[in-house]
């Protein structure tokens, strides 16, 4: 009897609440709402992001440098889409250290059909005249960026080669379709 009467007052009780008709709506609407919020926060945060890497640096006057675009404190500017760096490959002969980075792009299984090679050489060599005593070159024969060095061609690519500073030289080499006036315009150091 005591079960039956108190199913009884809870019934009666719990007859005269009612759910809001648009109770489902209201919480779908606040859960949409939710989702919104996190995305647009998401995106926000990578805006941010991608504008303080950017911002910052510039602002500041220094601009980011790209790890995988240096060579020995040289940074490669413009790099053609596509090319893929190759372990660099370092050396030194007495007092002159060279290092050399490698961009390629292969065509087909392993046939090389683009390139652009960078070897930083510095230490006392690594002067104008050393390279013409070196060559057997008797004078700069080009200016490629503003820059009079050393140019060569051949049917496989371009090769330049000049001393910007008493302890510094850089040799560029492209190969295929890819400006070696380019490169060597980006090129800062």
């Amino acid at each position: 009897m005591l079960e039956h009467d108190l199913k009884a007052a809870m019934t009666a009780e719990t007859a005269a609440l009612t759910i809001a008709p648009d109770l489902a709506e209201r919480v779908e609407r606040r859960a949409r709402r939710g989702r919104w919020r996190t995305r647009l926060a998401a995106l926000l945060a990578a805006v941010l992001a991608a504008a303080g890497w950017w911002l910052v640096p510039n602002l500041l006057g220094t601009p980011a440098a790209r790890p995988d675009r240096m060579i020995d404190g040289v940074e490669l500017g413009h790099l053609p889409a596509g090319l893929v760096r190759q372990p660099d490959l370092r050396q030194a002969e007495g007092e002159v250290t060279i290092t050399t980075a490698r961009w390629i792009h292969l065509a087909g299984e392993s046939r090389l059909e683009r390139s652009v090679n960078v070897s930083v050489a510095r230490g006392p060599i690594a002067t104008t005249e050393a390279w013409r005593v070196y060559s057997g070159e008797d004078e700069l024969d080009a200016v490629v960026a503003g820059h009079p060095g050393t140019r060569m061609r051949s049917p496989h690519g371009e090769f330049f080669y000049w001393a910007p500073a008493p302890d510094l030289a850089i040799t560029v080499m492209t190969m295929g379709e890819v400006s070696l006036e380019a490169v060597v315009a980006g090129l800062d150091y």
